[in-house]
């Protein structure tokens, strides 16, 4: 797990509002000036935390990866047993996502690398190691096929988180994301699951 020193309040909200705009706009077609004028806020105040727009989409995503790790924890907190646990974290995921403009992920892919990278290894780390623990869960509590090879198929779901967004093999302005992302972990829990496991993905759908 990563761990960030927190930000200060105003620095967090400027983060949260800028967020909002690259969401719904992308990041490559909003400047630094377009964002002044839409958010009311002087370019000082923005140098004054950020010494560029590398710098503040890089923190954009640190926040992001964060808010991410904090959730996953949350839900495998609350949850019953291993197949809600990533049940939620499904349900989480299409929540965020809802309404994003598309073009963030080819931005950051092609003109951020270094906030890039920060979101390909919260992928190979956190979420790898967070799906080997449910595996790990779900095999125990009967809701996974006991003979699955748990460090394969965390690292199969990553690969397809990754190429999802990666945009190489499921271009994202060919494929409607929340469709895709709900076959890929739908494929993925079917595949997973007992026939015990399979009557509690029923029940939720």
């Amino acid at each position: 797990m990563y761990i960030f020193a927190p930000v200060n309040d105003k620095k967090k909200s400027l983060l949260d509002d800028v967020t909002g705009v690259f969401m719904e706009h992308g990041i490559k077609r909003v400047t630094m000036e377009d964002l002044s004028k839409q958010l009311g806020v002087s370019k000082k105040t923005f140098y004054k935390y950020f010494k560029d727009k590398e710098e503040l989409v890089f923190e954009i995503v640190k926040e992001k990866v964060l808010e991410d790790q904090e959730q996953c924890i949350k839900c495998r907190s609350i949850a019953q047993d291993a197949m809600e646990e990533l049940l939620l974290v499904i349900e989480s995921v299409l929540q965020q996502f809802k309404g994003i403009n598309l073009d963030v992920f080819s931005d950051l892919k092609r003109y951020y690398p270094r906030a890039w990278k920060l979101l390909d290894e919260h992928q190979r780390g956190f979420i790898q190691k967070m799906m080997l623990e449910n595996l790990k869960r779900g095999v125990l509590e009967g809701l996974y096929r006991e003979e699955v090879d748990k460090e394969i198929i965390s690292r199969l779901y990553v690969v397809s988180i990754h190429a999802m967004i990666n945009g190489e093999v499921f271009p994202l302005t060919e494929f409607e994301f929340e469709k895709l992302f709900k076959e890929i972990v739908w494929f993925h829990l079917h595949g997973l699951a007992t026939e015990k496991g399979r009557k509690k993905i029923a029940h939720r759908i």
